[in-house]
This record gives structure tokens, C-alpha cells and sequence, in this order.
């Protein structure tokens, strides 16, 4: 098995990803979406770093495990 490649902020953009989201926020159950701008992200950052960066916008927690998942604009 090889490893994973890690993949860049640019990677998930050219793909059409717009930024992050926790689906819910475990503390208090929000949905928060935050683009790859609001999170500071660098184009050669790679996301599974910009992803320690997100919180909750109502309690500001960050979430639980690896409850961030992508979004894209629908089409």
C-alpha cells in the first residue's frame, strides 16, 4: 500500500472546492462553511492544515475528529 499524497488548497480548487465545513458542530450543533479565504489559506498550503484552523462560528470550538469535509457551489 503506498502512502497518501498529501493535497494542496490549489489541488482542491482546481476541483472546485470553495472552502471547508462542519456538517455539526459537536458542542452545539451548528453548520459552519469557511471558505479557503476566511481560513487564510495559502494555495500551496495543504488542506489537512488549513483544516486545524477551522471552528464553529457560534461556539467556536474547533471539530470533533475529522468532521470537516469540503463544499462546492452547486452547480
Amino acid at each position: 500500500m503506498s502512502p497518501a499524497q498529501a493535497q494542496t488548497v490549489a489541488d482542491w480548487q482546481t476541483r472546485g472546492y470553495r472552502g471547508l465545513r462542519v456538517m455539526r458542530c459537536s458542542k452545539c450543533g451548528r453548520e459552519t462553511r469557511s471558505t479557503w479565504e476566511e481560513l487564510g489559506a495559502a494555495p500551496n498550503e495543504e488542506v489537512v492544515a488549513v483544516a486545524q484552523r477551522v471552528r464553529c462560528e457560534e461556539c467556536l470550538q474547533p471539530p470533533a475528529g475529522l468532521a470537516v469535509v469540503t463544499y462546492k457551489d452547486a452547480a
